[in-house]
């Protein structure tokens, strides 16, 4: 598949200043066709880290942070060591195109 920068997040996509004991939060629910993967995007929470940063319902995740995806549980490991304010690559495909999108982690 080809490989194409995402496009820029709009201006206020911007993240606010993580806050003292929030857990890490980016909206996104997701489905592993019961472990077999692909890693697919089943819902975008709107107004949420991952729609404000372009990642749609149906996207597959590939990679996250340079680590591979297959199943929940391999993004559940790449993301419970992130904070709010955090950043984290996604690596998406989408219409037979790959893309490379940051997100930044939100709180709640």
């Amino acid at each position: 598949p080809k490989l194409t920068p995402a496009p820029a997040p709009a201006p206020e996509a911007e993240a606010p200043a993580p806050a003292a004991g929030k857990r890490g939060y980016i909206g996104l629910a997701l489905d592993d066709a019961a472990g077999k993967g692909p890693l697919t995007v089943d819902d975008v929470k709107a107004q949420g880290p991952a729609d404000r940063y372009g990642i749609r319902k149906g996207d597959v995740l590939i990679k996250v942070d340079g680590e591979a995806l297959k199943t929940v549980e391999d993004f559940v490991r790449a993301f419970q060591s992130k904070a709010p304010g955090e950043k984290m690559v996604f690596r998406i495909q989408r219409d037979g195109w790959q893309h490379d999108v940051p997100v930044v982690i939100g709180g709640r």
